[in-house]
C-alpha cells in the first residue's frame, strides 16, 4: 500500500522536498536500485515503531509520522547515507524474484 506509492512517485507524494532532492540526486548518480535502498532504509529506521503498531497504526505511521521525521534536512541526509550503505546481494534478489 505505502511502498507502491513511494515507488510510483519516487517519494514525492508524501516526503519533504529536501529529502526528495537527495533521492533524485542519488537516482541520477547511482541508478534505480537506490529507490529500493531508500525504502529499505526507511523500514530499517522505523523497525521499532512498526513492531509496536497494529495494522491501522502502521498505515498511519507511514502516512503521517514517517514523512514528518524527514522535514529536517539533516535527518534526510542521514537517511540517504544509510540507504547508500545498504548492501543487498544479487543472488538474494534473484532468488526472491518472480520466475526464478
Amino acid at each position: 500500500m505505502y511502498a507502491s506509492q513511494w515507488f510510483l512517485t519516487l517519494f514525492t507524494a508524501k516526503f519533504p522536498l529536501c529529502m526528495v532532492f537527495h533521492i533524485i540526486d542519488l537516482l541520477l548518480c547511482e541508478g534505480m536500485n537506490i529507490i529500493f535502498h531508500v525504502a529499505l532504509a526507511l523500514l530499517k529506521t522505523s523497525k521499532e515503531d512498526l513492531l509496536q503498531a497494529d495494522f491501522e497504526g502502521a498505515l498511519k505511521f507511514f502516512r503521517v509520522q514517517l514523512p514528518k521525521r524527514y522535514r529536517a534536512e539533516e535527518n534526510a541526509r542521514r537517511l540517504m547515507e544509510q540507504a547508500c550503505n545498504i548492501k543487498v546481494r544479487m543472488d538474494f534478489i534473484a532468488s526472491h524474484s518472480p520466475g526464478t
